[in-house]
């Protein structure tokens, strides 16, 4: 029989999967790690009782390049994800929609492929708003300790959070806001 996670003790580790994704800047539409990421859902769900609504991916740097592919191609398993520092890239299975997205742009809000593709945070943002039929139109709220520009009208919605330039610069926030962002979902 399943364990019932109970809170204390998370089934997966934070660094998980330490390294870099193949998932950036220059991926592949079958990126090894959709694989990963199946394998580890399916193991997870075989040992522990888990509610499959309340499944969050967050990342920084290549981290936040990962949880955006994630959110796009297990947007229907993720119900939200949170990128600090990343980007979405042009090679990329098509988005499923459904998961919620928090992105802080940190020195990626505009980044641009070898090819000249655009496909920086902003993107990323766009993708999400439009894949999860959400409105174009922002309104402020604070999550935690960022303030963000929210786009809602939608069950998935999106909060953009400039918390700075600089490389990572959202890493500080990831948990004090990304978890008041995920406890708003229904």
């Amino acid at each position: 029989a399943p364990k019932v996670y109970n809170g204390d003790v998370p089934p997966v580790p934070p660094a998980a999967a330490p390294g870099c994704f193949q998932t950036g800047v220059i991926s592949t539409v079958d990126s090894p790690e959709l694989n990963y990421f199946d394998q580890v859902v399916a193991e997870v769900e075989s040992k522990y009782c888990i509610d499959k609504g309340k499944i969050f991916v967050a990342g920084t740097s290549s981290g936040g390049w990962f949880a955006n592919y994630l959110g796009c191609a297990r947007g229907n398993v993720s119900r939200g994800i949170a990128a600090d520092s990343g980007g979405i890239p042009v090679a990329r299975p098509a988005c499923t929609g459904g998961a919620a997205a928090m992105e802080f742009p940190g020195d990626s809000a505009e980044k641009k492929d070898s090819m000249g593709n655009e496909i920086g945070v902003a993107v990323a943002r766009d993708l999400f708003i439009k894949t999860n039929g959400c409105s174009m139109t922002s309104t402020q709220m604070k999550f935690g300790n960022a303030t963000c520009d929210y786009y809602g009208g939608c069950s998935s919605p999106v909060a953009y959070c400039n918390t700075g330039g600089s490389h990572q610069a959202g890493q500080a926030y990831l948990n004090p806001s990304g978890w008041p962002f995920w406890s708003m979902l229904q």
